[in-house]
Parts: C-alpha cells; sequence; structure tokens
C-alpha cells in the first residue's frame, strides 16, 4: 500500500469520524491551514543544585508590572522571537490561547506577587494569577486567550502588591501561545478583558 493510500484512508476515517460524532449540521472539516497555524513559545531555566536563577527581577514600585525578558526561543511556527526580549511577536490577527508556567521565589522576604499577561502595553486581566510567596520555590500559572493583532507583542509581567516591594528570582519558565481563530478581524471585542499598565 503507498503513503498516499494511507493518507487517503486516514482522512475518509477522520470525515466519517467527524460526521459521526459531531452530525452532519456541525461538522468542522480540519484544513491544511489548521495544521498549519501560528505558534511559539519562549522558555528558560536556571540551575536550583547551584542556587542560579535565569533572572532576578528588579520590582521598584508597588503595583507596577515589570517584564520577564530573559527568554530564549522555543518551537516556533509563524511567531516571531528575539532572544532576551520577552516578546513574542504576532504575524496573524486574531485570538491566541496562552499557556505560562514560572517557577519563582521571593528574594529574602515574601510579598504578595501577581502574574498577567500583557499585548503590548494592555494587561489581560482574564490572564492573571497570584501568590504569596516565601523564599521557597513556587508555580504560578496562566492559561488563558488573548487577541492580538499583527506587529504587536505578547509577554509576561510580575507585580508585588506590598509596600516595601520585594524582587523575586526566576528559576524556570515557558510560556507558548498558539492562534486558535483569525475569524475576528480586529480584538476591538476584547477591551473589556483589558486593563491599561506599565
Amino acid at each position: 500500500m503507498e503513503k498516499s493510500d494511507v493518507a487517503l484512508i486516514l482522512a475518509g476515517v477522520a470525515i466519517i469520524l467527524v460526521f459521526v460524532l459531531g452530525g452532519e449540521d456541525t461538522a468542522n472539516f480540519i484544513t491544511a491551514s489548521d495544521l498549519n497555524r501560528p505558534y511559539g513559545e519562549m522558555w528558560n531555566k536556571g540551575n536550583h543544585n547551584t542556587s542560579s536563577p535565569f533572572q532576578t527581577l528588579d520590582l521598584v514600585t508597588s503595583d507596577v508590572y515589570v517584564k520577564v525578558t530573559n527568554f530564549n526561543t522555543g518551537i516556533i511556527n509563524g511567531v516571531l522571537h528575539t532572544n532576551n526580549t520577552g516578546d513574542l511577536r504576532i504575524s496573524t490577527t486574531g485570538v491566541y490561547h496562552l499557556t505560562a508556567n514560572v517557577d519563582v521565589s521571593a528574594i529574602n522576604v515574601g510579598g504578595e506577587y501577581g502574574l498577567k499577561a500583557f499585548v503590548n502595553t494592555d494587561g489581560y486581566n482574564n490572564c492573571y494569577a497570584y501568590k504569596n510567596l516565601s523564599t521557597d520555590i513556587t508555580e504560578m500559572v496562566i492559561d488563558c486567550f488573548v487577541c492580538a493583532a499583527v506587529g504587536q507583542n505578547i509577554s509576561i509581567k510580575y507585580d508585588d502588591h506590598s509596600d516595601p516591594v520585594r524582587d523575586l528570582y526566576l528559576w524556570t519558565a515557558n510560556v507558548a501561545i498558539e492562534l486558535v481563530d483569525s475569524s475576528k478581524g480586529d480584538c476591538s471585542a476584547f477591551s473589556a478583558f483589558t486593563s491599561r499598565s506599565t
């Protein structure tokens, strides 16, 4: 049996499953463009054994967000990233699924920290995690949707709600995005989820 025959058989099985599971009226066909949608990630990791975080985040003012920048480029397709910028630059306007996993600890004394996803200067309130951190390494996770236009940058930032402000050690991190809907045209409908912040 030829490879092309196997591919045709698998495609036929997929179409049958869509109709059987979803019904003829609600079937959504998988197209070649669905298999090649934009995605990207940035990551880094320190060395727990030598007490070497990959970044020390200098938080200066209470409730003011500071961007995590010391990232390497991960697996990427149709999204741009330059090392040490902390930005995933969008090349297709649409809604993106975003996940961020960060292992973090407070320096010396704990504080009340927030992790938030940003599109340029707009923080997404639906993409927020809060922890009262100590010097123990703790995981913080956000899993959400953001809307971004061509040329905009997606990043993550931290703030400290405490006064005085306490800095952070970042030990491991992965931020990944994937386009899930490019039919929105623009992101104006998502303004209710955002808040201006620096």
